[in-house]
């Protein structure tokens, strides 16, 4: 059974998702090898380590290739290998879990009280890999490490090296990749397979221009369109969760809408909350909150789950 694990994790922007690859597990026949090929930038922790645990715990051989890069939730995944290989040229990037947050005060505490739970959960799979000590692993983890094909294998994060091979560019890179990433991509070949050419771009070695001097300047430009597509990503994501319209936003990122227009489509939904405890008493207080809901997101989703009081308060907040 091959298993490919080219692109992002997760089921965001398509990506690939720990039911697929449950699915695909379960139909492995007995006593079947399972061949795991990897070449992604990573993406969601839950489902990352929902398919590492997944592979962990098939009765079946588990053999992981890194095609080209294994970073982030997708180096969890590469963990899971009965046998790892690594090409010479390939990496694999390690991090610290990160994400957004957004809410009071308390909302960012327990948000870091619950990544600390993640790296520790990161760091105790590489340490389980590798053989090193957590502690050794956690600094790795905050240096956001990147090794080589050779520094894999040296320090137990891979069992062989293998014969280098053409590394095309993800498309998505994150901008906490790509800050330090020593790797030279090459542009993909055009009878590369179609589930991975539909997430790279090519990034040549000479532009249009000619000559060396106009790779960086390429690479700078691809970078910089990719990092302001991701911000305008997160910020429509958010604004979906806010409204309490979450499930819209896949939709609206695929059809290439920009943060102000989901603003718009947003502000137009017809928000109908039942009826506040009170409403006999406090009329007033129900007419502001349908005037506030007009204009305010997080007033206008809390409404429509009925949370008048939290509503309520939330006003008397931004009043102070």
């Amino acid at each position: 059974m091959d298993i490919k694990i080219h692109g992002e994790i997760g089921g965001w922007w398509d990506g690939i998702s720990a039911k697929e690859v449950m699915a695909e597990l379960s139909s492995v026949p007995e006593g079947e090898e399972i061949n795991v090929s990897i070449h992604s930038t990573g993406g969601d922790m839950m489902d990352g380590l929902a398919i590492y645990n997944a592979l962990k715990m098939h009765d079946s051989k588990v053999v992981v290739t890194i095609a080209g890069l294994a970073a982030s939730s997708a180096s969890v995944i590469a963990m899971a290998g009965d046998e790892i290989k690594i090409p010479e040229n390939a990496y694999i990037m390690i991090h610290n879990p990160w994400g957004f947050v957004s809410g009071e005060s308390k909302d960012f505490e327990e948000a870091a009280s619950l990544f600390r739970q993640f790296e520790e959960t990161c760091a105790k799979v590489y340490a389980g890999k590798s053989g090193k000590d957590v502690e050794e692993i956690q600094a790795m983890l905050d240096e956001s490490t990147w090794l080589d094909g050779a520094q894999a294998v040296e320090m137990g994060f891979a069992d062989t090296v293998v014969d280098a091979v053409k590394i095309a560019a993800l498309a998505r890179m994150p901008k906490c990749l790509a800050d330090n990433c020593p790797v030279k991509f090459d542009p993909p070949q055009a009878n590369a397979d179609s589930d991975t050419t539909s997430t790279q771009t090519a990034v040549s070695d000479h532009d249009s221009g000619g000559g060396p001097g106009n790779d960086q300047g390429l690479r700078d430009k691809i970078l910089a369109s990719v990092e302001e597509a991701s911000a305008e990503a997160v910020e429509i994501v958010e604004l979906c969760q806010i409204a309490g319209q979450s499930a819209r936003a896949v939709g609206w990122l695929k059809e290439g809408k920009k943060p102000a227009e989901v603003r718009a489509a947003l502000a137009q939904l017809s928000i109908t909350p039942p009826p506040p405890a009170g409403v006999t008493t406090a009329p007033d207080i129900n007419e502001g909150l349908q005037k506030a809901a007009e204009t305010n997101l997080t007033v206008r989703s809390l409404l429509a789950a009925g949370k008048v009081d939290e509503a309520i308060n939330h006003l008397k907040k931004k009043e102070k």
